[in-house]
């Protein structure tokens, strides 16, 4: 469950590129109220999302802000958008399958980066650890580096 994973890394602190001490700073969870932004989208919202919120309204993850209930919301193919990297492009939830994926907006680009919010997550986790920051895709594909946005080819 996505609550326990989280819960496992609350304490963890890891390392900015510039050495700077990062953490995982959870917000209150959502009440009942707040978690009818759903009523928005189309489609149902997934159970993983509703309960990172209970957890967690929002949150910041290691450098990496979290959208909270009252800021989501869903694309025009119904995607819940809950990560913005600030220049356009986002990271989505979709609905039906569960699944992440990153929508870039010039030119439109809409990839799968994990399966699940937990994964998501733990590969957030994963790359802030090792790099000491979320490479953005554009960065990582100019830069000719990999990362969990821009993976090497199969």
């Amino acid at each position: 469950m996505i609550r326990d994973r989280l819960k496992a890394i609350l304490k963890e602190r890891l390392r900015s590129e510039r050495g700077d001490v990062l953490t995982f700073t959870p917000e209150p969870p959502a009440g009942a109220d707040q978690l009818r932004f759903g009523e928005r989208c189309l489609r149902a919202v997934p159970t993983e999302l509703l309960e990172m919120l209970r957890f967690s309204n929002g949150c910041e993850f290691f450098g990496v802000r979290v959208l909270s209930a009252s800021e989501l919301y869903c694309t025009e193919d119904d995607e819940i958008v809950f990560h913005d990297w600030g220049t356009g492009d986002v990271s989505a939830l979709n609905p039906g399958t569960g699944a992440v994926v990153y929508r870039g907006h010039d030119p439109f680009d809409k990839t799968p980066v994990a399966g699940s919010l937990e994964e998501w997550f733990e590969a957030v986790y994963q790359e802030i650890k090792s790099l000491g920051y979320l490479s953005h895709p554009d960065d990582s594909h100019s830069q000719g580096r990999y990362s969990m946005y821009y993976p090497p080819p199969p």
